[in-house]
This record gives structure tokens, C-alpha cells and sequence, in this order.
């Protein structure tokens, strides 16, 4: 009794990929801005980060420095007339970050005055 072997194709198997959750984001003051200093907390999923926010001057828009307790500080200005902007490496890569949607947001709320 002989067995026969025949030949298959080689098919790969297509990964269903589930739809990435949608990430919780946010921000809060902790010190109100009292003229041209505040704190915030910005929240990205599971991250809490402590920013320390200055007015800073511009020749346009509102423009602010935001300062990472422990960590990195980046210029933001808001209402330019190329759009805002933001110095961090996630905005120069997307055209959009946490910092500029957090000050976006609190000046929306009146926060920033």
C-alpha cells in the first residue's frame, strides 16, 4: 500500500486585527492661571503628566511655555495664522499634540485668562 502525497498551496493566514480602544484623555488645573502662571495635569490613557504653564509673549496668537515637572519644557501658540504650534517631537510628527489639545481645550473652558 503505497501512500500518495500531493502538493499544497502555501496560504497565509490573515490576522484579524481588533480595533485599538479608544484612549481616555484630559486635563485639569491644579493652580488656576493667576495672569500668567498656572499648573495643569495632562492625562493620556494611564499617563498623568505635571506641566507648569507660563504666558509667554508673541507677535501672534497666545503663546505659552509648557514645562514637564522633571522633564522637558515646549513653546505652544495658539490661534497662529498657520494653525497652532507646538515645539515637541509628537506635533512635528502629527501636526497635533497633548499639549496644544490641552491648552486648546482650557481656553475653550475660559481657563487661560
Amino acid at each position: 500500500m503505497s501512500i500518495e502525497t500531493y502538493g499544497l498551496d502555501v496560504v497565509k493566514a490573515k490576522r484579524i486585527r481588533k480595533a485599538p480602544k479608544p484612549v481616555t484623555r484630559g486635563v485639569s488645573v491644579l493652580l488656576p492661571m493667576d495672569g500668567s502662571n498656572g499648573v495643569i495635569e495632562i492625562r493620556v490613557g494611564k499617563v498623568l503628566d505635571t506641566y507648569h504653564v507660563c504666558r509667554v509673549p508673541s507677535d501672534f496668537g497666545a503663546a505659552f511655555r509648557v514645562e514637564k515637572f522633571g522633564g522637558n519644557s515646549y513653546d505652544v501658540c495658539l490661534y497662529a495664522p498657520e494653525g497652532h504650534l507646538c515645539d515637541c517631537i509628537a506635533h512635528q510628527h502629527r501636526g497635533i499634540c497633548r499639549h496644544v489639545q490641552s491648552l486648546v481645550a482650557l481656553d475653550r473652558a475660559g481657563k487661560l485668562s
